[in-house]
């Protein structure tokens, strides 16, 4: 048995030489991925790609002093309805479009998000005083002072109003 055994060995042990006995075969080297490219810095003329959370939201359209074109192209509203907009000045909150059967409900909650009662750079204080809640004589005419502003925020930034007050009002308010 033990024969037998060393006899199947060395057989394949023959079979095996002639394999390891051919030439080899050069194989084509190994390719290597490319180099990924190296961010370039941007430059004027290849601007830098702006961070996903600084895409802001559509700008607020006061409700109160907006012409019915800046109306009508809002999404859903159109020219009659921007006229009814308009007839149902003033609003001091931005729910009174829906109570005052100016807007739908469903409809106004398309466009709340654009929907602003007073804008900072242009409203005047009794306006701005009127319509917005917590926003005294002496705080409106502090906004009016402290005119432009290049965003809301800039009302806490410039000492105008503090954040407490600011978060009041956000929501309501353009520029």
């Amino acid at each position: 048995m033990i024969r037998s055994f060393r006899l199947i060995a060395a057989l394949l042990g023959l079979l095996a030489v002639p394999a390891l006995a051919q030439t080899p075969q050069t194989a084509a080297p190994p390719t290597r991925p490319a180099p990924a490219a190296k961010p370039t810095p941007p430059t004027a003329s290849t601007p830098a790609a702006a961070p996903a959370a600084s895409v802001a939201a559509p700008k607020r359209i006061d409700i109160n002093t907006a012409s019915e074109k800046q109306l009508d192209e809002m999404p859903g509203v159109g020219p009659v309805r921007a006229k009814a907009i308009i007839a149902g000045r003033p609003y001091t909150d931005p729910n009174d479009i829906v109570t005052k059967k100016v807007l739908t409900a469903a409809l106004f909650g398309k466009i709340r998000d654009r929907v602003a009662l007073a804008n900072i750079n242009t409203s005047t204080a009794a306006e701005m005083e009127k319509t917005l809640r917590g926003i005294g004589d002496v705080r409106s005419k502090a906004i009016v002072a402290g005119r432009p502003y290049a965003t809301p925020t800039d009302l806490v930034t410039k000492g105008i109003l503090n954040q407490g007050i600011y978060d009041g009002i956000k929501d309501q308010i353009t520029y």
